[in-house]
C-alpha cells in the first residue's frame, strides 16, 4: 500500500468521532495522574523504589520501542543503501510515527524523572564511560532528525496554498518564499539526514542490551549473558521486516485495501534467513553456559522464557520457511505478528520479569498510576496523530473510512514502536513501484504512446533552434515502470502550478492520465513562481537524471545479456536506457542558405564545396576521418583483425557482386561523398574535394554521374541547390546511395530498396509515411557524431558505432502482462527481434540472389523473368532474383569472420566471403536473419586466391579475362599466375530494415509445429475461456493474404519449423526437446547444452 506515493490529508472524514470522545477521556485521566505525579511526587503514582528504579515506562516504551523500530531503519538500509525503492511503501506514515512515538518517549522520561529541567544534562555533562549517556544523546539528536525529514512534508501543504487574510495578506509572499527556500535547501542536503537517520537509529540497539550487563547477580540466568548487547542487535534486525509487514498489512486492511503483496513476499526471505541467526546465538548462548537447567523448573520466570523462545521465535521461523506463508497475506501477518509479540516479551522479560534484585522486600508491579499515565500517552499520541493525518498529506488521498479500533491499534503500536525510517522527502515524492500491466486500467504503462513529438511554442517562443525532438516515450514509460516518475505533480485546483505529488495508485483510483508538463511549466523565470523551471529547464532536469553521460555506463538493473548489433561476443553490461549526447535527439535546424550562399553564375561542384568550407572548416576536418570518405576504418567485429583501422572497399576486402574497387575507381566511387576519385592516388587529406550537396540536398535534383569518379551529372543548377540545404533524408541515404547498392535498385541489400524513400507502415513501420508509420529519418536510429554514424553492415568491415534494436525497445520489448508477453520476452535471450519482425526481405522489390560471372562476355539473347529483371547481361554474366524471400538463419554473435584479400580459397567447397560467427553454445549469440548471396568468380589458379578484376575501362572494353585479372591484381598489389578459374563463393548480409509491425510479425505456430495443432498453449497451460490458444499461436504474418497481393510467398503459406531448428544445432522443436532453454514457458530461461545436438 503505498500511502506516501498518493499523499493528501484526510478531508472526507468526520474529525470527532465516538473512538476520538473516549481518547479525550483517557487523555484527561492520563494528565490527572501526570499532575498527581508533579504535585505530590513518584511515590503517589507509581510502586518504583530503589529496588526497582525501572518498571514499564522503561521496559515497553523505551526498551520494546527502540527494538521494534529496526523495521525503519531495516527497510531504510534496503530502500536507500542497497537503492531497492520497491520497499518505500510505508514511508510517510512511519516518518509520522517515528517522529510522535519519540516525542512521547521523551515526555515519559520527563514522568518518570520528575525534575524534567534535567533531560537536557547529558549535553552539558559528557560521561564517555556512560552507556546511557550514548543512548539520550541518540535519542536527541535523532529526534531532531525526524523534524527535519518532516519539514518537506508540511511544505508541501502549504506551499503554494498561503492565503493569510485581511493585515497579515502582506506576509504571503514571504512565507511563500521560505517555503521554496526550505524544499530547495533541503532537497539539496537531506541525504545527510537520511543517512543520519539510518546510523543513528541503528546505535542504540545493542545499548540498550549493555545496560543490564552492570546487573549480574539481579537478572536471571536465562537472560544474562555477556552477549546481551548481541542478542539485542541481533533481535533488532530480525525484527525490522516482521515489524514492517505487520503494519503494512494491518494499514492495508484498515483502508480495505490490498496488501503489497508483491512488496512484501520478497522482504519476507530474508526474515527465516535473520530469525535463524538470532535463534543459533541465543540457544547456542544457553547450552554454551549451561542454563537450560533452568527451564524446568516451573517458575513465572522461566515459563514466561519458554513462551517467549518457543511462541515468539521458533514458531515464525518455521512457518517463515514455507512459501506459502510468504505468500499469503493473512499466514505472513500472523507470522510477522507472532515475531514481534516476541521480541516484545523479550524486552519486558529482560527489563521487569527478569529483574530479581538481593534481598527483595517487595515485588514489583506497576500501580494504577502508571498504567494510566502510560495510557494516557498513547491516547495523546493516538489523538495527535489523527490531527497530523488531517493536516498533512501523509496517509492515501480519498481514503476509505479507518475504523476507531484500528486507528487505535496502529497508534498503540506507534506509541511502543518508534519506526525509526530514515526517509528524504524527494524520495518519498519520486517512489517508483512497479505496478501490473493491464489493459482494463488508466493509466496503463502497456498503453504508453510510442513516440511523442515534442515540439511546444512554449519553449520555441523563447529558443526556437533545434528541430522537434522525437521521444521515445513507450521506452522510457517502460523502463521506469512509472508514469509519475516524470509526470511527478497534478494541479490541485485551477492555476495551481505547484500542485501535488501523484503516483500511479492514485492517478489508477482516478482513472486520471498523467498531467502535461506544461501544466506547471510555462515560461521561464516567472516572477511569480521563481521555484518552478519553465518547461525546456523541467525537460533537461529530468532527462539529464538519466542522460548525464554520453556513453553507455552500467545500469542498477544490472548485467544484460547482449549479442548480434550490440557489443560482439562478450556478455557485457549495458544501460538499456542509452544515455547518449543531446544532439543525437535535438537536431539543430538548419538556417535559411539564400543569403549564406555567396555563388554566382553556373559554379562547379568544387566552388560549392569551397564555399561550404567557408563557415564549416571543422565539419570538413570531421568527414575526413569518416568511414563513408576513406571508405574503411576500424574492424574490431572481424575475427582475426579487431586491431586493423584500414579494413574497408577501400582496402583488402572483396565481393561476390562487382567484386573489388581496384582498378575500377572512376565507377564504383560514383557512390564516394567526394569528387574525383580516379585512381589510387586520391589525396583523403584535400576538404576541397568533399560533396556536401550529396547527403544535404533537399531539391530532391542532385544527382552524381555514374563513371565520374563523384562528380554530378551535367546541367544541373548547383547554386539552387545549394542554397536549398538541410539534415539528411531517406532519398538522401538511401536514392542516392544505399538503395542502389550494386548497381541497381536492392541488388546488394534484402532489406533496402526504393520503396523505403516513402514506404507504407506494413512495409517498413519505422520509415513508413501512412497508416501510423513513424516516419523516420535513417540518423534518428543511425546516431551520427562528427559526421561518424553508428551501425554496421556485415558486407562492410568498417565500424563507427553500436546499433541496436535494444537502443529504443529495451532488453523486454513486448509490453503487457500477459503469459504470451512473459514468453515473447524470454525469446530475446536468443532470437534477435529481426527473426520475428523480418519474416521475408524485399517484400516488393526483387533482390539478386546468384550472381555467375564466368558465363558474361557472350553474345547472348537478353532475357527477363518472371519479376522483369534480366537473368543476363554480357558485362555480368547470369543472375537470379527473388522477391519476398525467406531469410536463411545463423546464430549471430555480432562477429564476422571475414575473407580478406589474398586469403586463400575453400578449395573442397563454398568460399565465405563473410560468414556470421556464433554457436548454439555460445551464451552470446542469437538466432538472426540473413540474405545468402552466392556468386560464382574468378580465382587465381595456382595462388588459389581471388582475383579483383579491373572491370571498367578493363574486361568491359577488351572482354579478356586475363589482361583484366594481371590490372586489376597489379593494382591490388597482389601476384598473378597467369591462369584463372571461377569458385563458388557466399556473402551474407544481415537483415534489419523492413521490419514490419507486430501483426504481422511470425507467429508462434510458424517456428513452432508442436504449437501448430490442438491442444496449442494447452499441453502446459490452463484454458481460458477469455483467450482462444489457437488464435494466439497463429497471430501473426498471413501469407496467403500476402499471396493474394501479389507477394511470391506461396511456398510459405502453412509452413511450421520456418527456422528450421535442427539446422541451427537443436534436435527439434524447442518446447519438445528442450535446448537453450530448459523447456519453453516453464522455470527460469537459462543457457543449458544438455539437450543440444
Amino acid at each position: 500500500m503505498n500511502l506516501h506515493g498518493e499523499a493528501a490529508p484526510v478531508e472526507e472524514e468526520k474529525f470527532l468521532t465516538p473512538g476520538v470522545m473516549v481518547l479525550l477521556a483517557l487523555m484527561g485521566v492520563g494528565l490527572a495522574f501526570v499532575a498527581a505525579r508533579f504535585l505530590f511526587g513518584i511515590g503517589k503514582v507509581a510502586n518504583l523504589n530503589n529496588q526497582f528504579p525501572w518498571g514499564i515506562w522503561i521496559g515497553i516504551d523505551v526498551a520494546s520501542g527502540v527494538a521494534l523500530a529496526a523495521g525503519g531503519f531495516t527497510t531504510g538500509a534496503i530502500a536507500y543503501v542497497f537503492n531497492r525503492d520497491q520497499y518505500h511503501a510505508v514511508i510517510r506514515p512511519a516518518l509520522l510515527t517515528a517522529m510522535l512515538g519519540y516525542t512521547f518517549v521523551v515526555l515519559g522520561l520527563l514522568v518518570d524523572i520528575g525534575r524534567y529541567w534535567n533531560i537536557a544534562s547529558p549535553m552539558y555533562n559528557w560521561n564517555g564511560n556512560s552507556v546511557l549517556f550514548e543512548v539520550a544523546m541518540c535519542v536527541m539528536i535523532y529526534l531532531n532528525v525526524l523534524y527535519i525529514e518532516f519539514i518537506p512534508i508540511a511544505v508541501e501543504r502549504f506551499k503554494g496554498r498561503v492565503k493569510l487574510p485581511g493585515l497579515l495578506a502582506g506576509l504571503n509572499n514571504l512565507i511563500e518564499t521560505l517555503l521554496a527556500l526550505a524544499e530547495k535547501i533541503l532537497g539539496k542536503i537531506m541525504f545527510v539526514f537520511i543517512i543520519a537517520g539510518i546510523v543513528l537509529s541503528c546505535l542504540h540497539q545493542s545499548s540498550l542490551g549493555s545496560l543490564m550487563l552492570i546487573a549480574t547477580y539481579k537478572v536471571h540466568p536465562l537472560w544474562y549473558t555477556p552477549i546481551l548487547p548481541l542478542l539485542f542487535l541481533l533481535s533488532a534486525f530480525a525484527a525490522g521486516y516482521p515489524m514492517v509487514s505487520f503494519e503494512s498489512i494491518l494499514v492495508s486492511k484498515s483502508f480495505g485495501r490490498q496488501p503489497e503483496m508483491d512488496v512484501l513476499t520478497p522482504l519476507a526471505k530474508f526474515m527465516p534467513l535473520l530469525m535463524g541467526i538470532y535463534l543459533v546465538f541465543k540457544i547456542g548462548d544457553m547450552i554454551v553456559r549451561g542454563t537450560y537447567v533452568y527451564l524446568l523448573d516451573g517458575t513465572f520466570q522461566t515459563n514466561a522464557f519458554i513462551v517467549e523462545v518457543l511462541f515468539g521465535v521458533i514458531l515464525p521461523f518455521v512457518l517463515l520457511m514455507f512459501k506459502r506463508v510468504r505468500r499469503s497475506a493473512g499466514w505472513l501477518f500472523f507470522a510477522s505478528t507472532t515475531f514481534v509479540l516476541g521480541i516484545l516479551l523479550n524486552r519486558i522479560n529482560v527489563f521487569v520479569t527478569s529483574f530479581t534484585p538481593p534481598y527483595m522486600i517487595v515485588k514489583y508491579f506497576p500501580a494504577l498510576g502508571e498504567i494510566f499515565i502510560t495510557v494516557g500517552l498513547i491516547a495523546t499520541l493516538m489523538f495527535m496523530y489523527r490531527v497530523f493525518v488531517f493536516i498533512f498529506p501523509v496517509l492515501g488521498a480519498q481514503p476509505k473510512k479507518m475504523s476507531t479500533t484500528a486507528m487505535a491499534i496502529l497508534a498503540l503500536t506507534a506509541a511502543l514502536v518508534i519506526p525509526g525510517t530514515s526517509s528524504g522527502a524527494e524520495a518519498d515524492q519520486m517512489t517508483k513501484r512497479p505496478l501490473p500491466l493491464e489493459a482494463d486500467i488508466t493509466p496503463s504503462i502497456a498503453d504508453a504512446p510510442k513516440v511523442a513529438m515534442l515540439n511546444s511554442p512554449v519553449v520555441n517562443k523563447y529558443s526556437d533552434l533545434y528541430e522537434p525532438v522525437r521521444f521515445m516515450h513507450s521506452k522510457h514509460a517502460n523502463v521506469l515502470g512509472d508514469c509519475t516518475i516524470c509526470h511527478h505533480r497534478m494541479p490541485r485546483e485551477e492555476d495551481d502550478t505547484y500542485g501535488e505529488p501523484v503516483s500511479m495508485v492514485k492517478l489508477r483510483a482516478k482513472a486520471a492520465v498523467p498531467a502535461a508538463c506544461y501544466v506547471c511549466h510555462a515560461d521561464p523565470f516567472n516572477p511569480k513562481d521563481l521555484g518552478t523551471p519553465g518547461l525546456k529547464g523541467a525537460y533537461h532536469q529530468l532527462c539529464m537524471d538519466c542522460h548525464q553521460q554520453s556513453e553507455q555506463v552500467p545500469h542498477t538493473r544490472g548485467p544484460i545479456l547482449y549479442s548480434a548489433m550490440v557489443r560482439g561476443p562478450i556478455a557485457r553490461t549495458l544501460d538499456t536506457r542509452a544515455p547518449t549526447d543531446c544532439l543525437a535527439c535535438h537536431a539543430k535546424k538548419v538556417p535559411n542558405h539564400n543569403q549564406l550562399v555567396k555563388l554566382e553564375g553556373n559554379a562547379d561542384a568544387l566552388a560549392v564545396t569551397r564555399n561550404c568550407l567557408s563557415c564549416h572548416q571543422k565539419e570538413g576536418e570531421a568527414i575526413l576521418k569518416t568511414a563513408h570518405w576513406k571508405w574503411h576504418g576500424p574492424s574490431p567485429y572481424t575475427i582475426g583483425q579487431e586491431k586493423r583501422i584500414d579494413l574497408g572497399k577501400n582496402n583488402a576486402t572483396i565481393n561476390n557482386f562487382c567484386i573489388n574497387l581496384n582498378g575500377n575507381w572512376p565507377r564504383c566511387t560514383s557512390c564516394h561523398i567526394g569528387y574525383g576519385w580516379k585512381d589510387k592516388d586520391f589525396d583523403f587529406t584535400d576538404m576541397s574535394k568533399i560533396d556536401c550537396l550529396v547527403c544535404h540536398d533537399t531539391t530532391g535534383k542532385y544527382q552524381k554521374a555514374p563513371p565520374a569518379a563523384g562528380f554530378p551529372i551535367k546541367n544541373l543548377d548547383l547554386v539552387a541547390i545549394a542554397q536549398n540545404v538541410g539534415r539528411p533524408s531517406r532519398a538522401n541515404c538511401g536514392s542516392n546511395c544505399h538503395f542502389r547498392g550494386g548497381g541497381g535498385d536492392a541488388v546488394k541489400h534484402g532489406d533496402m530498396s526504393s520503396m523505403l524513400a516513402r514506404p507504407a507502415k506494413d512495409h517498413d513501420v519505422h520509415m513508413g509515411v501512412a497508416d501510423g508509420g513513424l516516419d523516420f529519418r535513417c540518423q534518428d536510429c543511425h546516431k551520427t557524431r562528427n559526421h561518424m554514424i553508428s551501425g554496421r553492415s556485415i558486407s562492410v568491415a568498417a565500424v563507427e558505432g553500436d546499433l541496436s534494436c535494444e537502443y529504443c525497445h529495451t532488453d523486454r520489448p513486448h509490453i503487457g502482462s500477459e503469459l504470451i508477453d512473459h514468453h515473447l520476452n524470454k525469446h530475446t535471450l536468443h532470437v534477435a527481434c529481426q527473426t520475428c519482425h523480418i519474416p521475408v526481405y524485399s517484400k516488393s522489390n526483387p533482390t539478386k540472389i546468384f550472381w555467375d560471372w564466368s558465363t558474361a562476355g557472350q553474345d547472348c539473347k537478353l532475357s527477363k523473368d518472371k519479376y522483369g529483371k534480366p537473368v543476363y547481361d554480357k558485362k555480368k554474366g547470369t543472375f537470379k532474383w527473388k522477391e519476398a524471400v525467406k531469410p536463411t538463419y545463423q546464430w549471430y554473435n555480432g562477429t564476422v569472420k571475414r575473407y580478406i584479400l589474398g586469403d586463400r580459397i575453400n578449395e573442397n567447397g563454398m568460399t565465405d566471403l563473410t560468414r556470421p560467427v556464433g554457436d548454439i553454445k555460445d551464451p552470446a549469440s542469437r538466432i538472426y536473419p540473413f540474405k545468402v548471396h552466392k556468386g560464382k568468380q574468378i580465382s587465381d589458379a595456382v595462388y588459389k586466391y581471388l582475383i579483383a578484376p579491373q572491370l571498367w575501362e578493363g574486361y568491359w572494353k577488351h572482354w579478356d579475362w586475363d589482361k583484366a585479372s594481371r590490372h586489376g591484381m597489379m593494382s591490388a598489389g597482389l601476384a598473378y599466375s597467369g591462369k584463372y578459374e571461377f569458385v563458388d563463393t557466399t556473402m551474407y548480409w544481415g537483415l534489419t530494415h523492413e521490419v514490419v509491425p507486430k501483426e504481422q510479425a511470425l507467429s508462434c505456430a510458424e517456428c513452432h509445429a508442436s504449437l501448430s495443432k490442438a491442444p496449442y498453449c494447452g499441453k502446459c497451460h490452463q484454458e481460458r475461456a477469455d483467450v482462444s490458444f489457437k488464435d494466439l499461436v497463429h497471430k501473426g504474418v498471413d501469407f496467403k493474404f500476402l499471396a493474394e497481393r501479389g507477394r511470391d510467398v506461396a511456398e510459405l503459406i502453412g509452413k511450421t519449423n520456418y527456422i528450421d531448428y535442427k539446422a541451427l544445432g537443436y534436435k527439434d522443436d524447442p518446447i519438445v526437446t528442450g535446448g537453450r532453454f530448459d523447456k519453453l514457458g516453464l522455470g527460469v530461461a537459462r543457457i543449458g547444452i544438455s539437450n543440444v545436438e
